[in-house]
């Protein structure tokens, strides 16, 4: 899956073990498994699960990829059920997830199944990332119900209290991670949305720096 014509090869460079691992460091590819909900031969969430996949491929990561189909309900089957045991074997070969949720982003639809999806990913120790360049910024006009965004911060504070619910095998808080585009009309309040201590004590937060905005400040 390592076909990616869609990418320009001038403005993608391919990580430099020599450069990014100290002599010692181990050299194993990162095992990155995949999940998608829908159970449709062709659906959004699937495609872009196998985009990401062939994007990871050539970033030197080892790739699989997880198929819901058959996989039983709930209660419906025990542990010993072939699908499940797939997804517990998957899990335990990997480094690290992508799930792929089908809800548009900054829906709110979208950002409850987000708070789910962390949720269930902590409850089994696992740790998570969150993009919130997508989410409106604060005070944007919503036009389906005529009122006003809450703003992604708002919506980090929130997923920071699901977190906190979670105790990762009864040792610990869940761990995460949140980026925004350092073009996001909310990156000040970002920046500082940790200043008060406790409000978000279970996210690490990091900005997204463009080429764009580094050469201007280098310039």
């Amino acid at each position: 899956m390592p076909d990616t014509p869609n990418l320009d090869d001038t403005h993608f460079k391919a990580i430099d073990a020599a450069r990014l691992l100290e002599p010692a460091a181990d050299v194993d590819r990162p095992r990155i498994l995949l999940l998608y909900g829908s159970l449709r031969d062709r659906s959004f969430s699937r495609l872009m699960t196998e985009e990401a996949a062939r994007i990871l491929t050539r970033l030197g990561a080892e790739t699989r990829t997880y198929s819901p189909s058959g996989l039983p309900l709930p209660d419906d089957a025990d542990a010993s059920h072939p699908k499940v045991q797939e997804l517990r074997d998957l899990v335990t070969w990997s480094d690290g997830m992508v799930w792929c949720s089908p809800e548009r982003h900054g829906a709110m639809t979208g950002i409850m199944k987000t708070a789910t999806d962390i949720a269930m990913v902590q409850k089994f120790g696992g740790g998570t990332g969150v993009p919130l360049s997508n989410l409106r910024q604060k005070g944007a006009h919503i036009s389906t119900t005529h009122g006003k965004a809450c703003g992604p911060i708002a919506v980090l504070k929130h997923l920071s209290s699901v977190s906190t619910m979670i105790t990762q095998g009864g040792k610990r808080d869940g761990a995460n991670m949140a980026v925004m585009s350092v073009h996001h009309p909310d990156i000040e309040e970002f920046i500082n949305c940790k200043a008060q201590e406790g409000d978000i004590h279970n996210f690490n937060i990091s900005v997204g720096a463009t080429d764009v905005f580094m050469n201007a400040v280098r310039d």
